[in-house]
């Protein structure tokens, strides 16, 4: 296995590392990336050992419905760093298919090939009567997608209330991510939204907004709503988070 393909993946681990090793500051952190890239190449010989010595081959065991569901994911992860229309491609055919449990690793992974060619139909699905949990898959995707544009389609699902709670909720995270600012008033009345996730995730949004205007909203947030959202924690406490991010952050781009 000497190829160019496989060569490829086996650089993986080390650009990962080499690219997250200029932000560790401490020993621990170090310890913590080295343990990281270990696992990382060790995950590399999985895949390489299941077949994946060429582009197509990769392509084959995502799309085996019998290959074991790690060695999948596996793939849609390699795929989204390996990059590029092609990869893109595969990972929106997976998307689109009908594994449900394929559906957020392909996402995910579509989301980091930064493709702008795969970004047009992921906002079919978003808007479509796709399954929602599809739907869920293509607002992360366009969520983490770095492209601005994709603002406007998140803040449509988020002001959608037929929609149902789980996408309007990624809606909303997605226009923290985004640092979308015309969705600040759509986000500060989304917190005394009926759902506690869209509640939640428009309130992690606000803290990347860094809005003052928020604050009153997110005191009384703070003050009354103590339920804890499955998996996470309490309005209370992202409301809280939220509010020191905010001053936080203002505070140091005026020094």
């Amino acid at each position: 296995m000497s190829n160019a393909f496989v060569a490829k993946l086996q650089a993986i681990p080390k650009r990962i590392y080499t690219g997250a090793k200029l932000h560790v500051v401490s020993e621990r952190d170090r310890r913590r990336l080295e343990k990281l890239r270990a696992l990382h190449e060790r995950e590399i010989q999985r895949l390489l050992a299941a077949g994946a010595t060429s582009f197509q081959r990769l392509a084959v065991i995502l799309r085996d419905s019998k290959q074991r569901y790690q060695i999948r994911e596996l793939a849609c992860w390699v795929l989204g760093r390996l990059g590029g229309k092609q990869a893109a491609a595969v990972l929106l055919e997976v998307l689109r298919g009908d594994d449900r449990s394929l559906w957020m690793p392909a996402a995910t992974n579509l989301a980091l090939t930064y493709n702008r060619w795969a970004l047009r139909p992921v906002v079919t699905i978003l808007e479509g009567g796709q399954p929602h949990e599809r739907r869920e898959a293509a607002a992360y995707a366009r969520s983490f997608s770095s492209d601005k544009r994709a603002g406007r389609h998140l803040l449509a699902a988020l002001r959608n209330t037929r929609e149902v709670p789980s996408v309007r909720a990624r809606a909303a995270e997605g226009l923290g991510v985004l640092e979308y600012h015309p969705a600040f008033p759509y986000l500060v009345n989304a917190l005394e939204d009926k759902a506690v996730a869209v509640r939640f995730w428009a309130t992690y949004a606000l803290a990347m907004l860094e809005d003052l205007q928020a604050i009153p909203a997110l005191k009384r947030l703070a003050a009354t709503d103590e339920i804890i959202l499955p998996h996470w924690w309490s309005l209370k406490r992202e409301a809280q988070w939220t509010i020191r991010q905010i001053k936080m952050r203002i505070a140091q781009s005026r020094a």
